[in-house]
């Protein structure tokens, strides 16, 4: 029971992350265990006597601290305080160890409130947070959305923990810890209240469930309970199921994307859920807390847990059963009962919200990653299971992306109308559709301001070609007010995917510009990209791709020095330059290609540099330049 309790709490998604982040929340959770702990030592101390205060003003200084980390703390610490002396009144030296207990509260409570009245000139606590929209009403969405969002909800992330609020009630009923389960009720439920009553529960830009982290550890007890108190053989398999649900979801965000799956914005789905599974909407699927109405939140919430109460009646019905007495048996029986509850429950929330629940497009973009990305593949062509060449492949496949919902860009005309991110290196189609286009539509391959084609649309809507030499970071469709009111959809067809042994490089390109009749596509963030030319860095060495729009020898480069004396060095393939150049000296430069080729893997290198802002009076450049290479047509 003790290992379980421990387990449920410390391999949670939110105690792991919000172990080392800052804020205060980690280190909040730690100071309120020591007042849990307060109580179960008076609970002790009364039967055996003991008379010490040392320990009681240790007890007293950590909750004094609790207040100082952030201000809804306070309601922890005061309920825990009254607890405590509650307890004391039954202990021998009762007085003394309460004096000792009140002294660092009393000394801190009054710094605390000179703190408020020296910083915001009134003694309110709640003077930082005056402009934080509060109510009653919004405690149930949020109370909801704190335990059961896909996004931030703490059971969502760790459903174990389900287990750990059981036990809170299951010791509220037994005389044995009736009073020690009714004291963390007293202390869990203001604290939950008083942290949905205002509309951010989430916590802002934070791991899953901030607000409940306070409260993680002192649920280690609870879940204890609840597992001692688990008398059929099907209760214990959940609850190990539970567990093992949780650290997986734990090790995912730990492990996947250097943890950023873990921190997710308000208006969308959890990033994990993609990850888990690309070509289904696990997303859509899921209870979320934003979209649009509290009652489809409430209705998926009710839809998943009445799906898990069906599975785990099911598995209480055949625990008896002579084919499920061994533990493989029952742990077999067990994955498979809420396998299929969790397929139930995800099918009908799709169909509740007319969702058809494939992620067509993302399955689409995975499969030509897999083509640009292995020199042997099989394909076949379903349901005759006819084999096709995996050359054929990317004509067949008609893309055609969501309207994008992702703010962002130079202002409302220049938001992202589609993004498809991560594509391989190749040649695709673009087809806008609209009866009636109208407006600004620019196309490229960043967020960036700069577009690889862009063009005003004139009653109809011509295809956009594109060829990409390298993996591109993403395609984004941007367009102006009236370029998105009559562009209706997008169909995107790779014409061609450059095999794996004929790529210049593996690396995926962040940005690109074209320079006339050349592209330039930057791999790394060591260049500066201007509408003219672009700079490298100085001291830095600097790898960008050069593609024509025609076949040709050369490429031909404009290369400039900064105001100071620089070595420089550039490199594609077996070419090779290698000058001091003094400052200000330009030099005319021609980059070969392949017979019949239109693209080089150029390497820049700069050993020097300046600051705008140190050699031009009022300028308010402070980049460190090296060489300026301006693309000649």
């Amino acid at each position: 029971a003790a290992w379980f309790g421990w387990a449920a709490v410390t391999l949670s998604t939110s105690a792991v992350f919000h172990s080392f982040t800052v804020y205060p929340d980690g280190a909040g959770g730690v100071l309120a265990l020591t007042g849990v702990w307060a109580l179960v030592r008076a609970g002790r101390d009364a039967g055996n006597g003991d008379e010490r205060i040392g320990p009681w003003f240790l007890h007293g200084a950590a909750l004094a601290l609790l207040p100082w980390l952030h201000t809804r703390f306070a309601l922890i610490a005061g309920g825990l305080g009254a607890l405590i002396l509650l307890r004391l009144g039954t202990n021998r030296n009762a007085a003394g160890k309460a004096v000792a207990f009140l002294l660092p509260p009393a000394v801190s409570a009054i710094c605390w409130i000179g703190f408020f009245i020296a910083v915001y000139g009134t003694p309110d606590p709640s003077a930082p947070y005056a402009n934080e929209e509060g109510s009653i009403a919004f405690i149930p969405g949020g109370l909801a959305g704190l335990l059961f969002d896909q996004r931030f909800g703490l059971l969502a992330y760790a459903p174990v923990l389900a287990f750990a609020l059981w036990g809170l009630f299951r010791m509220a009923a037994t005389r044995l810890h009736r009073r020690l389960g009714l004291e963390l009720l007293f202390i869990l439920v203001p604290y939950l209240l008083a942290v949905t009553h205002f509309a951010m529960w989430w916590g802002g830009t934070s791991a899953p469930a901030r607000f409940a982290v306070p409260m993680l550890p002192m649920l280690a007890i609870p879940a204890a309970v609840s597992w001692e108190t688990m008398r059929r053989r099907s209760a214990r398999a959940t609850a190990v199921a539970a567990l093992g649900g949780t650290v997986f979801a734990t090790a995912a965000l730990v492990f996947v994307g250097g943890g950023r799956m873990a921190y997710n914005v308000r208006q969308g789905y959890a990033l994990w859920l993609e990850w888990l599974s690309p070509a289904a909407e696990l997303a859509r699927g899921l209870p979320a807390w934003w979209r649009g109405s509290e009652m489809l939140f409430y209705r998926d919430i009710l839809v998943w847990a009445a799906a898990f109460a069906v599975a785990a009646a099911a598995l209480r019905a055949l625990e008896q059963a002579r084919s499920l007495r061994s533990r493989g048996a029952m742990a077999a029986a067990t994955m498979a009962l809420y396998g299929v509850a969790v397929m139930a429950a995800v099918t009908v929330c799709w169909r509740l919200a007319g969702v058809h629940g494939a992620t067509e497009t993302a399955a689409q973009l995975a499969a030509l990653r897999r083509i640009g990305a292995e020199p042997r593949l099989l394909a076949l062509e379903l349901p005759a299971l006819r084999r096709v060449r995996p050359d054929d492949v990317p004509r067949r496949l008609r893309i055609e992306p969501e309207r994008s919902t992702t703010l962002g860009g130079a202002g409302q005309n220049d938001r992202p109308l589609y993004q498809l991110p991560l594509l391989p290196a190749g040649r695709y189609r673009l087809e806008p559709r609209g009866l009636h286009a109208s407006g600004w539509l620019m196309v490229g391959i960043g967020r960036e301001q700069f577009s690889l084609t862009s063009g005003p649309l004139d009653g109809s809507v011509p295809p956009v070609d594109l060829e990409f030499p390298v993996d591109v970071r993403a395609i984004v469709v941007r367009g102006d007010e009236q370029a998105r009111r009559s562009i209706e959809g997008l169909t995107v067809t790779a014409l061609s995917i450059v095999p794996p042994d004929a790529r210049l490089t593996s690396e995926v390109a962040r940005r690109a510009v074209r320079y006339g009749e050349t592209t330039a596509f930057f791999l790394d963030d060591r260049s500066f990209a201007e509408p003219e030319a672009f700079w490298v860095g100085g001291g830095r060495t600097s790898a960008v791709v050069l593609q024509a729009a025609q076949p040709r020898s050369a490429i031909a480069l404009l290369v400039r020095n900064g105001p100071v004396q620089n070595g420089v060095a550039l490199a594609s393939g077996a070419w090779k330059v290698e000058a001091v150049m003094a400052a200000g000296e330009e030099r005319r430069l021609e980059v070969p290609l392949q017979p019949g080729g239109t693209a080089a893997l150029l390497t820049i290198a700069a050993s020097s540099g300046f600051r705008p802002s140190e050699v031009s009076p009022g300028s308010l450049d402070s980049r460190f330049l090296g060489l300026w290479v301006k693309p000649l047509n």
